[in-house]
């Protein structure tokens, strides 16, 4: 009997690793179990179509949790990306309603009426009021897109009666022009919708003055046949007209103040709150010694930005010669030191805090050599990253953060491919280790 069960058990195929990133993904912030989830799905597990529905059901609900609503959207022009918004902006899309929509479009193959069900359940997204200090506003983008896709005329009717918010008109009417198979007439009585809801809105006017621009798009290059297909299209200029006069009489953010249609603003607001990175003294300590490290002296600063770029549009720096020598490495052990004893400043919130330094230890990665030095920067990397709270308050920007470590390789430094997921492993936590595993995985299949 024992031998007969060893033969069996030997011929048992073995268990799809992809079940232990299902397992031990209900034990991280729910965003990202929500990601891996979806992700799962994606590849086609669990085999069993119905496990597989119950699983994408649990990311629905898990994305139901995440900290953000709507993948963010820059609000003002030419914004710094060393940021506080600029990071938020690069971070990935574990937001509540991206999540969300993938899930449902991960459903639709397996049960389409489940899938139709949880969209019943999703309201229109409308981002809140984005003051004239903010920086971003919300993009609800992905909920018209789904729409569009599913041809889901008689929903995006009865959203079309409920806008709101400036940010939905654009990704709305691209989602009525786009919808394939229409009837003529009811993409007509759409547009009617659609210009019916600008005639009550009244949003900020960081809001509207983000979305415009976004508007003009969507019907450039249409209106001299747009009335072939859309027989009330004329009154939609009209409709539109009235919108901007509305907006443009009311406040007015700073930045806008010197345009000529804000002559007639009832009052002028503040403008935009996007305080740059490095200005306050220990962020500027740290990065002039990282700046030393790089580049050297002054003058040899000053040399390096004589040449042209290097192909990956970085200016020169050190070369690695001088990078192996007993004084670099002196003033690189300092400046490591620098960044493990970075406190806080009073007036800094803990986001540009943690993304500043987070920075730092990216920028180091990319020039410290391969070796013992090396090694320690990522130790001291990981353990920054182990006690980060961002990673429960923004999973997200916490995984932008990790993926400069991952990825934090210097063209020169001839660091082994593997030696900063090898440290990862022996030195991260439960979740890192799940990040990793599960790209691996999945990246297989």
């Amino acid at each position: 009997m024992t031998a007969l069960f060893l033969c069996l058990l030997l011929a048992a195929p073995p268990e799809d690793p992809r079940q232990s990133i299902m397992d031990r993904a209900a034990a991280v912030p729910p965003e990202v179990a929500a990601e891996l989830y979806i992700k799962l799905a994606d590849s086609g597990y669990p085999l069993d179509k119905k496990k597989r529905l119950e699983m994408l059901e649990d990311a629905w609900r898990m994305a139901g949790l995440a900290k953000m609503e709507m993948p963010p959207k820059m609000a003002v022009n030419g914004m710094n990306t060393d940021t506080d918004a600029g990071r938020i902006l690069g971070s990935p899309r574990l937001d509540k309603l991206t999540l969300r929509v993938r899930a449902i479009r991960a459903m639709l193959p397996l049960d389409r009426k489940t899938a139709m069900e949880r969209l019943e359940e999703m309201p229109v997204p409308a981002p809140p009021r984005a003051p004239c200090e903010s920086a971003l506003t919300g993009a609800p983008d992905p909920y018209f897109e789904l729409l569009r896709d599913l041809g889901a005329a008689d929903r995006l009717m009865l959203d079309l009666r409920a806008l709101t918010v400036p940010e939905q008109l654009a990704p709305a009417i691209k989602a009525v022009l786009n919808i394939r198979r229409m009837d003529k007439d009811l993409r007509d009585l759409m547009v009617v919708a659609w210009a019916g809801s600008l005639k009550g809105m009244n949003g900020s006017f960081r809001s509207y003055y983000s979305s415009r621009d976004e508007l003009n798009r969507e019907f450039s290059g249409l209106t001299k046949h747009i009335d072939l297909f859309i027989p009330s299209f004329p009154k939609v200029p009209e409709a539109i007209a009235e919108y901007d006069a509305r907006h443009w009489a009311g406040e007015v953010c700073a930045d806008r103040a010197k345009d000529p249609q804000a002559a007639k603003a009832e009052k002028i607001g503040p403008g935009p709150k996007n305080p740059s990175y490095w200005s306050n003294p220990a962020a500027a300590k740290v990065m002039a010694e990282m700046k030393a490290l790089r580049f050297g002296t002054p003058e040899q600063q000053a040399e390096y930005n004589k040449r042209p770029r290097m192909a990956n549009g970085m200016a020169h720096f050190l070369p690695i010669e001088m990078r192996k020598t007993s004084e670099w490495e002196t003033a690189m052990r300092k400046y490591l030191y620098s960044l493990e004893e970075w406190k806080k400043d009073d007036n800094e919130t803990d986001r540009s805090w943690f993304h500043q330094r987070a920075m730092s230890y990216s920028a180091v990665l990319a020039i410290v050599p391969d070796g013992p030095m090396r090694q320690g920067v990522v130790q001291s990397y990981i353990t920054f990253l182990n006690g980060a709270a961002m990673k429960q308050e923004s999973p997200a920007e916490w995984l932008l953060a990790f993926d400069y470590l991952r990825e934090g390789r210097g063209a020169d430094t001839g660091a082994a491919e593997g030696s900063v997921e090898a440290e990862v492993r022996r030195s991260g936590d439960g979740l890192m280790n799940l990040i990793l595993d599960a790209r691996q995985v999945l990246k297989a299949k």
